[in-house]
């Protein structure tokens, strides 16, 4: 730990481990999908433009980390990671039971994954996360798979806790509350839909639900795959942008990230406008513009030959209901935590300008995105959420703590801290959910035992008890999620 106490060497193993975790996971697909006529020449220029990454950051500085700090968030880590199911010692939430199938068919079955399909249709989906699993699994049989996870899980979620504290510097308490506890006062907007019986079920054959996860826990208990990429970029773009200004591997980060999730990715958007350069010359770099080209022409291939959804336009309300649905997201969710960070700014300036442009543009762009869903759940705002309502409560944590230490803080600042605070604990019954055996586990259990663990089933089997729990529209399929076109010119002319 002493290590992770000096500046210098902190910060160079920060964006070290960072920059592993994105990088290695393409490297492998490059190596095991890709032709080798165009995986060799490609990994030799992204391991170029990783060497020039780094290269510019020998000199970097982060503010060094108490002990005490670096063992909680690494007792803090490990317990997400065990709350999430990972390792298989505790009950995983339902998304797990098809996104396990992924890591299934990657261990069991050669790469690229092709199924005994009509025309053999491939695996197409964010595989950043299962590759390095998989590969461990390959080499050590299935027995170790979960222990593997939870390792690899434990090891990435304990960097970007690291970011966190980076993020926040003087405070990093503030920052630690907004990343894992504020966001969860969006329980307001659960209370107020339950009292009006303004329910997402109630809304499936209509309007496409806005049910994205607002908490940061839900995020990574439902979606760990995507979570951790997306806030391992968000941390380091965040410092490089905001506290170093430097521009010139930010597009190359952002890039890496796609691999774990490009909408979540897209949520971003409003860090790099608020911070962005007087001139566009100081993106120019090697690593932005040999790998990013490199990056987004094969995941640019990879994800156009996924089939269509056919889930995507505009949610216009057409009933009080769907109306009072949308104007309550819109208020909750968007409106009320932008008072709150404005009313603590205006009196206090707890934050820089930067900040409050990114509070205010990621306000304008979540309210855009209530209103065009893409996906059956609004997968677009859900995943944009998991880096941009994110940053926005880990700022909201900062500005409060900044805001109460000051000699000049009056009682509202502390009574709106402290509420909260006490609102944002009430999520925490999910914690307790996944220690009991709650009907809905059952319910699955029944249809295809052990479908939570990763043998017996694949991507194919899908549907066979998905439909059970969702009973999806006409236009919607589940295997589909994961599919891709054989017949796309990415399968025929760049997979093996």
């Amino acid at each position: 730990m002493n290590y992770l106490q000096t500046g210098n060497r902190y910060a160079r193993w920060l964006t070290a481990s960072t920059l592993f975790y994105l990088l290695f996971p393409f490297l492998l697909f490059l190596a095991g999908w890709i032709r080798l006529l165009y995986a060799i020449p490609a990994c030799f220029f992204l391991l170029i433009s990783a060497y020039y990454t780094l290269k510019q950051t020998r000199s970097d500085v982060v503010k060094p980390v108490p002990i005490s700090y670096q063992i909680g968030v690494l007792l803090l880590a490990t317990y997400w990671c065990l709350t999430a199911g990972l390792g298989e010692w505790m009950p995983q939430t339902t998304d797990f039971y098809k996104h396990n199938l992924i890591l299934a068919d990657l261990i069991r079955f050669d790469w690229p994954v092709r199924y005994k399909q009509p025309g053999e249709p491939f695996l197409c989906y964010y595989l950043a996360f299962y590759l390095p699993i998989a590969l461990a699994g390959k080499l050590t049989g299935l027995d170790y798979v979960p222990i593997v996870s939870f390792l690899w899980s434990l090891g990435g979620l304990f960097i970007i806790f690291n970011w966190i504290l980076a993020i926040g510097g003087s405070y990093r308490l503030g920052a630690l509350v907004g990343f894992g506890f504020l966001s969860g006062f969006h329980v307001i907007r659960l209370a107020v839909n339950k009292l009006f019986a303004l329910t997402p079920v109630s809304l499936y054959k209509s309007l496409p639900p806005l049910v994205y996860y607002p908490y940061t826990i839900k995020q990574w208990l439902y979606i760990p795959q995507q979570a951790m990429g997306a806030w391992l970029v968000m941390g380091w773009v965040y410092v490089d942008l905001f506290q170093r200004k430097r521009y010139n591997s930010v597009l190359f980060i952002c890039s890496l990230g796609l691999f774990y999730s490009p909408f979540a990715i897209i949520g971003l958007a409003p860090l790099v406008i608020a911070a962005f350069p007087s001139s566009w010359r100081q993106f120019i770099s090697i690593p932005n513009f040999i790998g990013v080209p490199i990056l987004l022409f094969f995941l640019g291939g990879y994800y156009s030959a996924h089939y269509p959804l056919k889930a995507n336009g505009w949610n216009i309300p057409r009933t009080n209901t769907e109306m009072g649905f949308l104007m309550n997201t819109v208020c909750t969710d968007i409106l009320l935590p932008f008072l709150i960070v404005w009313y603590v700014h205006r009196h206090y300036k707890s934050l820089t300008t930067q900040q409050m442009a990114f509070m205010a543009i990621a306000s304008l762009m979540k309210f855009i995105l209530v209103f065009y869903y893409v996906g059956y759940h609004n997968d677009l705002l859900m995943s944009a959420s998991i880096t941009m309502s994110v940053l926005f409560f880990i700022l909201m944590g900062i500005s409060l703590q900044q805001a109460s230490e000051l000699s000049s803080a009056t009682r509202v600042i502390r009574f709106i801290s402290i509420s909260l605070i006490i609102v944002s604990c009430l999520p925490l019954y999910m914690h307790v959910y996944l220690f009991i055996d709650p009907p809905e586990t059952r319910r699955y259990a029944e249809i295809a035992p052990r479908m939570s663990k990763t043998v017996g089933y694949t991507i194919n089997d899908l549907n066979k008890f998905m439909h059970y729990r969702f009973k999806p529209n006409a236009y919607y399929d589940f295997s589909k999620q994961y599919i891709g076109d054989p017949n796309h010119f990415f399968n025929r002319y760049m997979l093996k």
